[in-house]
C-alpha cells in the first residue's frame, strides 16, 4: 500500500487551485508560420532538411492557449527537482522534463560544446528583413530566419525580441548553429521562469514565462489526446479564442480552453500517458538529457516506480496544498514583510558619494 506521505504534495489543494490565470508567453504565438511565409519554396526546405526540421512542423499544430497554461500550472505538484515539473490530471501524474521537452519539440538538447572564454553579453534586435526582400541572398536569408525563430521562438526573454550577440555569432556556420543544444537554453529559461513562481505569484491574473512556452501545452496533448479530439469538435465559432482575451494562433484554428479539460477530467476511463514516448520515427539521446546538479527527491523517486509498475492514482493519494485562506495569509505576509524593509530603508538610507566626498580645501 501506498504511503500519502511518500509521494509529492499538491501546490495547491484540491478545489482551491486559482482561477483566472492567464500564462502570457514571450515567445509569439504564430511567429514561426509567419517566418515560414516569408520565405522561399528552397529556403524552406533547407530548414526542413536541418535539425530544426522537425520543429518546423509545428506552425501548423494546435494554437497556444495560455489559459491551459494556467490550468497546468495550478495543479503542479510540489518537487525538489529543479529541472523537473509535475501536472496533475485526472489524478495522474504528467512528468514535464527535457527528455518530454525533446521529445516534442525535436530541437538539440544534447550538451554543450566547450565555449571559448566568455565576452561582455550583448544583445541584438531582430530586424524584419525576410518580408520586405531587404536581402536577396538564399544563404543571408536562411540566416536571418534562423536568427528570427532564436528570437521569436526558441529563445524570447521580453516582449521585446532580442538574442544575444553570442548565439548570434553561432550563425557563421549553418550546420554547426543547427546543430547546437538551442533546445536546452530554452528549456533552462522555462524552467526557471516555472520554479521561481511560488502559491502567491501563481494567483496573480497573468505571469509571463521565458522560453518556449507552448512545449507545456504540447506534453499535456501528447499525453491526453483527448483533449485535441475535443477541441476538433468545436463548431468555428469557438476558433477566434476565447472569454478572457486568450486568442487562438493561427486565429483561423480553435484552441483548447480549460473546459475542454474539465470535461475530460470528469469523465471516465479518460487515457493519459503519464510519462510519454517518442514518435516511432524520431529517436532521442535519452543518456544525454540530463542535468548533473539536478537535485535529488525521494518522493519522485516513488511516483516514477509506481508509474513504472503500472500503479492507478486516486485523488486520496496527492495530498497537501495550499488552500485560498493560506494564499490570502502568504500574500499579507509577503506585502507586510515587504512594507517593513521599504521602513527600515527610510529610516536608515545607505550614504551615497555626495554625502561621503570630503572637502578638497
Amino acid at each position: 500500500m501506498v504511503e500519502t506521505n511518500d509521494l509529492p504534495r499538491r501546490m495547491f489543494a484540491l478545489g482551491h487551485e486559482p482561477v483566472g490565470l492567464r500564462v502570457s508567453p514571450y515567445h509569439k504565438p504564430g511567429a514561426l508560420g509567419h517566418i515560414i511565409d516569408s520565405l522561399e519554396e528552397g529556403e524552406i526546405e533547407v530548414l526542413k532538411r536541418s535539425h530544426f526540421g522537425r520543429f518546423l512542423e509545428l506552425a501548423d499544430k494546435t494554437p497556444y492557449s495560455g489559459r491551459l497554461g494556467r490550468y497546468m500550472l495550478s495543479r503542479q505538484l510540489k518537487v525538489c527537482k529543479k529541472y523537473e515539473a509535475w501536472f496533475l490530471f485526472s489524478e495522474n501524474p504528467i512528468r514535464f522534463s527535457l527528455r518530454e521537452f525533446a521529445i516534442v519539440t525535436g530541437l538539440p538538447c544534447g550538451k554543450y560544446p566547450k565555449q571559448p572564454q566568455k565576452e561582455e553579453k550583448k544583445m541584438i534586435s531582430e530586424q524584419p528583413v525576410l518580408k520586405r526582400k531587404t536581402i536577396t541572398d538564399q544563404d543571408a536569408r536562411i540566416k536571418y530566419a534562423c536568427l528570427a525563430i532564436l528570437a521569436y521562438v526558441i529563445l524570447p526573454t521580453t516582449h521585446v525580441p532580442k538574442i544575444l550577440f553570442e548565439h548570434a555569432e553561432k550563425i557563421r556556420e549553418l550546420d554547426e548553429f543547427f546543430a547546437y543544444p538551442w533546445g536546452q537554453i530554452s528549456f533552462e529559461m522555462l524552467m526557471s521562469s516555472i520554479k521561481e513562481r511560488d502559491e502567491v505569484a501563481l494567483t496573480q491574473s497573468t505571469i509571463a514565462l521565458q522560453g518556449y512556452v507552448q512545449s507545456l501545452q504540447m506534453v499535456m496533448t501528447k499525453a491526453v489526446p483527448g483533449l485535441t479530439e475535443l477541441v476538433r469538435q468545436d463548431s468555428p465559432t469557438d476558433a477566434a479564442g476565447d472569454d478572457d482575451g486568450d486568442f487562438a494562433f493561427p486565429p483561423s484554428k480553435n484552441g483548447i480552453k480549460p473546459a475542454h479539460a474539465r470535461t475530460l477530467e470528469a469523465a471516465d476511463n479518460v487515457r493519459v500517458t503519464l510519462i510519454i514516448q517518442p514518435d516511432t520515427d524520431f529517436e532521442i539521446k535519452e543518456d544525454c538529457l540530463f542535468f548533473s546538479d539536478d537535485e535529488d527527491d525521494d518522493s519522485v523517486d516513488k511516483m516514477v516506480s509506481l508509474i513504472r509498475d503500472g500503479a492507478r492514482f486516486t485523488k486520496k493519494m496527492f495530498i497537501g496544498g495550499a488552500t485560498s485562506a493560506d494564499v490570502k495569509r502568504m500574500r499579507e505576509e509577503a506585502e507586510a514583510e515587504a512594507l517593513a524593509k521599504k521602513k527600515k530603508e527610510e529610516e536608515n538610507p545607505l550614504p551615497n558619494d555626495t554625502n561621503t566626498k570630503t572637502s578638497g580645501r
